[in-house]
């Protein structure tokens, strides 16, 4: 009996170092695939590429989207994979660079989700705003278009040059960039934003005969926001369109407001 007992004793320890062994061979693969799963590319590629192949002078070709979701789809994966930690590491710029191209990659998103549609506000009915809906997993959260625009990059960054990047999928709004944003370049990307959409007359002109400046309702849905930065309204686009029409100081001149366009920023080429 002494052997069977010692036999016994052996078996038991082997069983015991055998299941050490695997715990340790799994907390060991859990580790070795963390430390393999590659940081995000902050040059977008994914993205770069379904912007090259859609976006021709400002309008979206949904259409051809809609036939082959893939590239988008699989661009919102990856923004859904970034997790709080990985984010909080990075520079300022290459935060507010995802989210503005979270923000338009969603809106993408939903339109695709409705289309055909003549303009996003047909998405959605009384009670439920298309910006209310929650379209993107985003930072360990469900979020909705407004929650992107307002609570993560408005009110976080203080930054009114995103008034001219994000684009809510109408003619009146910005035009959409044909390469995402990058940290690396960002704010010369939001300087040209800026000064291709105050460039656009059928949203900023001056009527110098009259004491007129029409500008895009843009600067009157958020005027405090260009307050904060630049004191006033007029001070922010003054250097933009003063020069190009002639007039000393804008700040004598009268603003009135173009009629803001929401029909479908779509360059489908059956949809033109």
């Amino acid at each position: 009996m002494p052997h069977t007992t010692a036999i016994l004793l052996n078996a038991s320890a082997f069983r015991t170092l055998l299941l050490a062994a695997l715990i340790c061979a799994v907390d060991l693969a859990g580790v070795l695939a963390a430390a393999t799963v590659a940081p995000f590319d902050h040059s977008h590629p994914v993205y770069a590429g379904l912007l090259k192949s859609v976006v021709s002078h400002g309008l979206v070709n949904y259409a051809k989207i809609v036939r082959d979701p893939s590239n988008l789809n699989t661009y919102l994966g990856q923004l859904s994979a970034v997790t709080t930690n990985e984010f909080s590491g990075w520079t300022r710029n290459q935060q507010l660079a995802f989210l503005c191209n979270s923000y338009n990659a969603a809106t993408l998103h939903l339109i695709v989700q409705n289309y055909p549609v003549q303009s996003i506000r047909d998405i959605g009915g009384l009670f439920d705003s298309p910006w209310d809906r929650r379209v993107l997993r985003l930072l360990g959260s469900d979020r909705s278009l407004d929650e992107i625009e307002h609570q993560m990059i408005v009110h976080a960054y203080r930054e009114p040059r995103v008034h001219f990047v994000l684009v809510c999928a109408s003619r009146g709004c910005p035009p959409l960039r044909v390469e995402p944003y990058t940290g690396e370049i960002l704010d010369r990307q939001l300087d040209a934003q800026r000064l291709e959409f105050l460039s656009d007359r059928t949203k900023n002109r001056v009527d110098a005969e009259h004491g007129i400046v029409w500008l895009s309702p843009i600067f009157k849905w958020y005027a405090e926001d260009f307050k904060a930065t630049g004191g006033s309204v007029m001070a922010c686009v003054d250097p933009y369109l003063a020069d190009r029409h002639s007039v000393a100081h804008l700040t004598t001149l009268k603003i009135k407001y173009t009629e803001y366009d929401w029909a479908l920023n779509d360059g489908s080429p059956d949809r033109e």
